[in-house]
């Protein structure tokens, strides 16, 4: 299975006709965002981000 690159995917949400889209983090990442950084720094201004984040850590609120 070929993975596509973000050119790729430009070229198809322009095929489809979006002009935006959201990238969520996948289960298998668990707390590690770098995938999903790194897949919103090469689509840029188009793509927002939904991550899974430890809320103990940047709150500081007890873990449930």
């Amino acid at each position: 299975m070929e993975i596509s690159d973000a050119d790729q995917h430009r070229r198809f949400m322009q095929w489809i006709g979006i002009e935006r889209v959201v990238i969520t983090q996948r289960n298998a990442n668990r707390f590690d965002n770098r995938n999903l950084v790194a897949c919103l720094k090469k689509l840029g201004e188009v793509a927002k981000g939904i991550a899974v984040i430890k809320a103990d850590e940047l709150f500081g609120f007890p873990a449930l």
